[in-house]
């Protein structure tokens, strides 16, 4: 995966930063970057909200390979996120199986259940939703993942809990999965700073556009 301009920067020109500079450093611009995201799509009207979601899913469906898997996980929105459940009902009717993840405390980690719009579902942690204990746990293949704030190399930005990325990162078999990120147009950056255990995303779908990364192999 091609690496981002700042981090490329750094080594080549020997950045004399110390790795707690930079790692200060890089939490500090996230700090702003989350609370600069989260603000704006506060504003949004729910009636923009769907049919920002429904254009995205209609992104999605006309350009991202889905057809190559057969479990997709989406999410349970929170306020101002684009809203998965039309793009999972969408694809429930092309034959996959749709989940929803759950907070495995003792990992820190994420697990996924079977769930699809209309099932029942519980109050979680951080306002999110999550199947009920007794839902089939499974295991996706094709992740639609939300965020705060995204670039083109593929770095996503969330809440900063690390679940996904801890998760995403320990998949067996990477190059057998595709992780979306679904956002908000506005919510682009140029360059986002990256660490060491971010994991990539192969698309990112928006309201208006569906934006693939292409890795140095390809």
């Amino acid at each position: 995966m091609v690496a981002p301009l700042l981090f490329r920067l750094n080594v080549l020109t020997g950045n004399n930063m110390t790795s707690k500079d930079q790692k200060d450093s890089a939490n500090s611009q996230k700090k702003r970057i989350r609370n600069q995201k989260s603000i704006w799509r506060k504003d949004l009207s729910c009636e923009d909200l769907l049919h920002r979601s429904e254009c995205a899913a209609a992104f999605f469906l006309k350009d991202v390979p889905y057809q190559d898997y057969k479990y997709v996980a989406g999410y349970w929105p929170l306020q101002g996120e684009i809203d998965p459940l039309p793009l999972l009902n969408a694809l429930i009717t092309q034959e996959l199986q749709s989940s929803l993840p759950f907070i495995q405390s003792h990992k820190k980690e994420l697990g996924f259940r079977k769930w699809q719009p209309g099932d029942p579902s519980v109050e979680a942690a951080y306002g999110t939703r999550e199947p009920k204990d007794d839902a089939e746990i499974c295991t996706p293949d094709l992740f639609i993942v939300p965020l705060l704030a995204f670039d083109r190399y593929g770095t996503r930005l969330g809440f900063g809990g690390g679940f996904y990325d801890r998760t995403l990162g320990g998949l067996e078999g990477r190059d057998r999965h595709l992780i979306v990120g679904l956002g908000h147009s506005e919510q682009e950056e140029v360059e986002l700073p990256r660490e060491a255990w971010d994991v990539f995303l192969d698309w990112i779908v928006t309201e208006r556009e569906t934006i693939r990364i292409v890795n140095e192999s390809s």
